[in-house]
């Protein structure tokens, strides 16, 4: 729990640097740290908002986003996780299927959307890097093929 507190108060105070987030997200700290800071956010739902809208990073990340609007007819795969949180309480089963039901509209901002569903938690990266790297090369192909196409016409 230290180390969630820790995070939340540097990323709270601004302080937040790139090297913590990579420290944070190591899976022998999410397996140490992961039940207890998942207990945390099941019993004060709060808590991830609060942590959210003081958080520099995420505000940028989210504000970059947004700004991008539509893509046109770029391709664009959205991995979805599709492993539940741990825990069986309807409350966390709910969470993972809410937070899978919000994956899917993001394909409609691109004519070419499409879902990529990956049998992985929510660190699909970690844990599946192999999904993310066959989905990034699918995309540079269907760019590929689409500029290749566009020359011909």
């Amino acid at each position: 729990m230290e180390t969630v507190r820790c995070f939340a108060e540097k990323a709270a105070a601004g302080k937040l640097r790139e090297a913590d987030i990579v420290d944070w997200l190591t899976l022998e700290t999410l397996q140490r740290h992961g039940k207890r800071y998942l207990k945390l956010l099941l019993n004060n739902p709060n808590y991830w908002w609060t942590y959210y809208w003081q958080n520099q990073y995420l505000i940028a990340s989210d504000a970059q986003a947004r700004s991008r609007g539509k893509l046109g007819d770029l391709p664009l795969f959205v991995i979805v996780a599709m492993q539940d949180l741990p825990g069986d309480d309807p409350y966390t089963k709910s969470l993972g299927q809410m937070w899978r039901a919000l994956q899917y509209p993001l394909t409609r901002l691109s004519t070419r959307g499409q879902v990529r569903p990956v049998a992985a938690g929510h660190a699909v990266f970690r844990e599946r890097p192999e999904a993310v790297i066959a989905a990034v090369q699918d995309m540079v192909g269907a760019v590929n093929a689409q500029e290749k196409q566009e020359i011909r016409l």
